[in-house]
């Protein structure tokens, strides 16, 4: 029975933290938009800003659900990188009706999301 709770626990966290992630992404996509705005930065730069904002995110929210876990934390890290990504991908199909501009695209999202949800988890 105890093993059921904290495993329902972890599943709640997991949902959580994959919200902190998705929070943190708005926040700082909400100061490169700023950026944007004022600056007339390159399309480059904002790309760049764009995978620097997934690894950021991820990796913040595997490591928090890694201090939570205990256990096994870099796979809970890796969850949330996948939740992630495979959320970031939907929303750009439905929202545009086709997936990303390519597959490299979404397989370094993917990746990116991944990898650095682990590595979170890892280093909690």
């Amino acid at each position: 029975m105890k093993e059921q709770v904290e495993s329902n626990n972890l599943w709640v966290a997991y949902i959580k933290y994959l919200f902190v992630a998705y929070v943190l992404s708005f926040l700082l996509l909400g100061g490169i938009s700023w950026c944007l705005y004022k600056t007339n930065i390159s399309l480059k730069a904002v790309s760049v800003c764009l995978v620097v904002t997934y690894i950021i995110s991820n990796f913040f929210a595997g490591w928090r659900m890694g201090k939570k876990a205990e256990k096994r934390q870099f796979v809970w890290g890796l969850l949330v990188g996948l939740g992630y990504s495979v959320i970031v991908i939907l929303v750009s199909f439905v929202g545009n009706g086709y997936m990303l501009a390519s597959m490299e695209k979404q397989i370094l999202v993917f990746s990116l999301c991944s990898l650095s949800g682990m590595f979170g988890g890892m280093l909690s």
